[in-house]
């Protein structure tokens, strides 16, 4: 397991920074694991079933909602804590605020201690090490399928009989 990033280029947003260009690293998600497939893993470390630990995952969110909804912050063991945040547009006076000038409300997830502890311990690859150890990866299994060549069928044909 591994945290994956690019390097790119961009134009330095710093005002009168003394270099006009920088790389910044990029990090770089390697797929998706779809719901079904986190079940099964839950499942595999669990005494509980797949299906029934998909059961809970798919109303997981509805339940959070709720909680959120009605003003709670909700924790997650050690997977970490939601709550809900929004932006507001500012008025002269208190009494001049409504809930109109509330503009974007969002969710706010904070990692547990213990999840940030574990994830300080993943290592950080380059996307472009990744790369080039897959690429020397398959020269080497072109170089071993080259050493072993296939026997030759050295049947007698039958055909005229």
């Amino acid at each position: 397991m591994a945290f994956i990033y690019s390097v790119t280029e961009r134009k330095n947003s710093i005002p009168n920074a003394k270099m006009p260009r920088v790389a910044v690293a990029t990090s770089r998600m390697m797929g998706v694991v779809p719901l079904h497939q986190i079940a099964k893993s839950i499942s595999v470390r669990s005494t509980v079933h797949r299906a029934d630990v998909n059961a809970v995952l798919t109303v997981l969110p509805e339940v959070v909602l709720e909680y959120l909804s009605q003003g709670l912050s909700v924790r997650l063991g050690e997977l970490g804590s939601f709550a809900l945040r929004f932006r507001s547009k500012a008025a002269a006076k208190a009494e001049d605020f409504s809930s109109s000038n509330v503009k974007k409300v969002h969710i706010r997830y904070t990692p547990s201690p213990i999840m940030l502890a574990e994830m300080a311990t993943v290592p950080v690859r380059s996307i472009s090490s990744l790369i080039a150890e897959k690429k020397k990866a398959e020269e080497a299994n072109e170089k071993a399928e080259e050493g072993v060549k296939p026997k030759e069928n050295k049947e007698s044909d039958h055909s005229g009989l």
